[in-house]
């Protein structure tokens, strides 16, 4: 089924691209006002059970094959910002870890002792069981070799010796020794060399087996597509096969305006791409980078008075039409009290001043300008922030929610640890009255002033994702698989039905349309009430 447009959402469509960002727009982490409230007057359904699909998109790949960055929608079009696992052959390299898997011999060892402990492999061959044949291997060594030979030797024997039926010959380890650090362009010259070196076929296989042979990497792309429909407009492939996939690359949800994409790549590349031109770069800056080589990057981009703020291990500030770094809190206290690549920076406004609010394990408010940090407190890790008057509300992953009543001057802690739900790093949602958390067990609501409970019920499934409040309702996605929709006023469960969601995502609505990231591609429901 193809939905369609009324005349109305369609001339709305058409001033969000020739004008910028529309109120309802759902152009960034969390929607217009990144705090998971829709400020669209669109009736939605009442109760659902199972809805079909309006459209599904082309393929977009997720989880350890493409991350976890959630849609946006602006313009009556829906980008997405994923990273495709395509697997590359490599040169067959004998790395330290490839010689230590084949058996590194220790230099100084004669091949006398080597043959003592082949001697002892071959008595264990037998034992099939790995736990078994390494506890024997272990005995076998502390009563056949002498302290010195077991000095000598290291953990080589009783690695080796466990090995059984797949170690090398001894003739074969001392030939192998010799090829640390080569690399052979594919199997044929490997082929020769056994053939030059008279490696017997046994030996051949365990040598092969041990080598890789490719590589995942994944490329960084942009997909743009049609809201009414889920037509691809453009697909535009930032940087092919440029890293190592370890968690499943970026999981930045992007942020679009009337003119420009912004995105966090999964190594720490800020990307300003031109939406009319198929996602032509204009700019990229590159940030800190992970230390453990492209693990993952959860921060979404805020766009405020023509500066981009964003957590790539630190905060930074960027010029939005050039990418310069303005400032980055790289280095001393200040550092300390933001820092991390979770947390998506929200804007809070006081007195006719606007701060940024952002870190992982330890939140600040940083004044945008200069980037001097005025205060830090607990809280963070995957979450952002919501505020709601003086209070802010925040998640801890796997540890209670907290709430801060916040100034320009300090934050002071409103809550005892034991009074709000666990969450695995969802984010609150809020309305200004009421703040909405989805916990590990439970979903619950609280007066935004007073922090009294309104309610509180057994959640729809644990989850890093975060709910939205539209109409009147809470819509979330659970690990289940499932989409939910409760009462806001009451928590009763007003529909739930399997959706194929993929976790760690969280849903977006525009004009009554609820789209959300699919484990395959990107889904699109119809919530309104009136179809017309």
């Amino acid at each position: 089924m193809v939905r369609s447009f009324s005349i109305l959402a369609l001339v709305a469509a058409l001033s969000g691209i020739a004008t910028g960002q529309q109120k309802n727009d759902w152009a960034q982490w969390r929607g217009s006002e990144r705090n998971g409230l829709s400020v669209e007057s669109v009736a939605l359904l009442d109760k659902f059970e199972k809805l079909e699909p309006v459209w599904r998109s082309e393929a977009v790949n997720g989880h350890t094959e493409g991350g976890y960055a959630s849609p946006v929608v602006s313009g009556g079009r829906v980008y997405i910002n994923f990273t495709p696992v395509t697997t590359v052959p490599i040169e067959l390299e004998f790395t330290g870890h490839v010689m230590n898997v084949l058996g590194a011999v220790p230099e100084g060892v004669e091949d006398a002792l080597l043959e003592k402990l082949d001697t002892g492999r071959k008595s264990l061959a037998e034992i099939k069981d790995g736990r078994e044949r390494k506890t024997a291997a272990g005995k076998w060594v502390n009563e056949n070799l002498s302290e010195e030979e077991r000095k000598l030797l290291g953990g080589f024997a009783i690695a080796w010796a466990e090995k059984g039926e797949n170690a090398l010959t001894i003739s074969t380890l001392r030939k192998v020794a010799t090829l640390k650090d080569k690399k052979f362009a594919d199997q044929a010259p490997l082929d020769a060399w056994f053939a030059e070196n008279a490696i017997e076929k046994s030996d051949q296989e365990i040598i092969n087996k041990a080598i890789p042979r490719t590589k995942r990497v994944f490329d960084e792309c942009v997909l743009c597509l049609d809201a009414a429909t889920g037509k691809t407009l453009w697909k535009k492939v930032i940087s092919p096969g440029h890293g190592t996939v370890q968690w499943g690359g970026g999981s930045s949800t992007p942020l679009v305006t009337s003119e420009h994409l912004y995105f966090l790549t999964a190594d720490g590349i800020m990307y300003c791409l031109d939406i009319a031109k198929e996602g032509e770069i204009v700019w990229k800056t590159q940030l800190a980078k992970f230390n453990n080589n492209n693990d993952a990057t959860n921060s979404s981009p805020l766009l405020l008075d023509g500066k981009i703020f964003v957590q790539s291990m630190h905060l930074y500030a960027l010029d939005a039409k050039t990418g310069e770094i303005l400032w980055g809190l790289t280095e001393g206290e200040d550092a300390k009290k933001v820092q991390g690549a979770n947390c998506s920076p929200m804007p809070w406004k006081v007195d006719g001043k606007t701060y940024v609010l952002s870190g992982n394990g330890r939140l600040g408010c940083v004044e945008p300008e200069s980037g001097e940090v005025l205060w830090s407190v607990g809280g963070g890790t995957y979450s952002t922030p919501v505020v709601a008057g003086d209070v802010m509300a925040v998640t801890v992953q796997d540890k209670p929610a907290l709430f801060y009543r916040i100034s320009e001057m300090d934050a002071e802690a409103l809550t005892k640890d034991n009074e709000v739900p666990n969450t695995r790093g969802s984010s609150f949602a809020t309305d200004g009255n009421r703040f909405y958390m989805q916990g590990k067990t439970e979903t619950a609501a609280f007066d935004a002033k007073s922090l009294a409970e309104l309610w509180r019920v057994k959640n729809n499934g644990d989850h890093f994702g975060s709910p939205i409040v539209a109409d009147g309702k809470l819509i979330g996605l659970s690990d289940k698989s499932d989409i939910w929709m409760l009462d806001a006023a009451t928590g009763d469960m007003l529909g739930k039905f399997p959706a194929e969601i993929l976790t760690c995502t969280s849903p977006v609505l525009v004009d009554g349309f609820l789209y959300i990231r699919g484990k395959e591609n990107i889904i699109c429901y119809d919530l309104r009430k009136d179809k017309k």
